[in-house]
């Protein structure tokens, strides 16, 4: 699976946010990796983002990316 940027073409790896083609996959890390949201369940099974924890060797910045 792979997700694609409208924008620029740039394909990245859904369960990493890496990309490895396109413009951004010869960018430099942290640049080339999407930031990541951690999604959880409630007993109800509601499903809700967790808060984030920004900065590149977190969940990312965006426009920026993460280390993965």
């Amino acid at each position: 699976m792979r997700g694609e940027c409208p924008c620029h073409g740039s394909m990245y790896d859904v369960k990493t946010g890496t990309s490895f083609a396109g413009p951004a996959s010869v960018q430099a890390a942290p640049s080339n990796t999407l930031p990541q949201l951690n999604f959880e369940a409630d007993s109800d099974g509601f499903m809700f983002i967790s808060p984030p924890k920004w900065g590149v060797n977190d969940n990312g910045v965006v426009g920026y990316g993460r280390f993965t």
